[in-house]
């Protein structure tokens, strides 16, 4: 099969027979599918809350399964009977085990495969399971009831659900992919071999540009746009932080005087950025603060000096 058509029909299951669909080697396959169709989505639609998606669908499909309405699975499942099951066994017309022993083991076996139960053990013990379903509707009864390939087919039948769930989500993807796959099977050796060095020098100038904005070798922090910001900042910052406000205050205004001397200052040097802009809004309050604590210790000073 061409890569194009099996992009286009990987996710119609339904039209699988249910004899290859029950097997592990299908299960594993399909487990590959959705984990790659998992991944793809976290790497493209992180806004996607995918493991609310997969609750949400895990309760309609219990619900759906134990009905028979499992698209592809109907009738495979736990509660709805088709016309065979219905006419195989009418348990109304049975009030004990022995008069369903009465039927033979093969009836009985066919009445409980048909219903997902183990259809193995004497006569005795296959007549006790069915006629438990007289008085117990067949979602309530005890899992051990049940033969293993029915839960094999129930854990399939919920991979497909999830991956075709994906699929509806990546559809225009879906669709993009096969078309590019099918555009790709009418191109000449040559243009494939164009587009292919078009390819690896567009990848080779974004791995250049990916080193560029990594390439740090003073271990700077990075700034919103992904590069290192500027080494004067980085400095200012690491000034603001570590020196006292009296010290940053007394520097400044001993360096420039005034809201023009501290633009001029600032325009001077090439440092024109909003965190400037912070700067010189810090300055004023910090300066109001300081100044009465100067005019008290001058006011001490002429105090012990009227003393002497």
């Amino acid at each position: 099969m061409e890569y194009s058509a099996y992009v286009g029909t990987f996710a119609q299951t339904e039209k699988i027979s249910h004899s290859l669909k029950a097997t592990r080697q299908y299960k594993e396959y399909l487990e590959h599918i959705l984990e790659y169709l998992t991944s793809f989505m976290y790497r493209t639609e992180p806004l996607q809350d995918i493991d609310k998606i997969f609750t949400k669908l895990q309760s309609e499909f219990e619900e759906q399964w134990a009905n028979g309405e499992v698209p592809g699975w109907e009738n495979k499942g736990t509660g709805k009977k088709s016309e065979s099951q219905e006419s195989a066994v009418d348990l109304d017309y049975y009030n004990t085990v022995e008069e369903l022993v009465e039927l033979g083991p093969e009836k009985l076996k066919e009445a409980l495969t048909a219903r997902a139960l183990k259809g193995g053990g004497t006569v005795q013990q296959r007549a006790k399971r069915l006629f438990l379903l007289k008085h117990t509707p067949l979602e309530q009864l005890d899992r051990k009831h049940f033969a293993k390939g029915d839960d094999l087919k129930k854990e399939i039948a919920l991979v497909e659900v999830k991956m075709k769930r994906l699929c509806e989500i990546l559809d225009e993807v879906i669709v993009r992919t096969k078309e590019n796959a099918e555009k790709k099977l009418t191109l000449t050796y040559e243009e494939m071999e164009a587009e292919r060095e078009e390819e690896e020098v567009q990848a080779d100038s974004e791995s250049d540009e990916e080193d560029q904005q990594i390439y740090n070798p003073l271990k700077l922090p990075m700034g919103w746009d992904g590069k290192p910001i500027p080494y004067w900042l980085y400095k200012l910052h690491v000034l603001v932080r570590n020196s006292s406000a009296r010290y940053v205050v007394t520097y400044v205004v001993t360096t420039v005087t005034g809201g023009e001397g501290i633009m001029s200052a600032i325009s001077r040097s090439g440092a024109i950025s909003m965190g400037c802009d912070a700067l010189v809004f810090l300055i004023p309050r910090t300066s109001t603060k300081l100044h009465p604590l100067r005019r008290r210790k001058h006011c001490g000073r002429g105090y012990k000096q009227s003393k002497g």
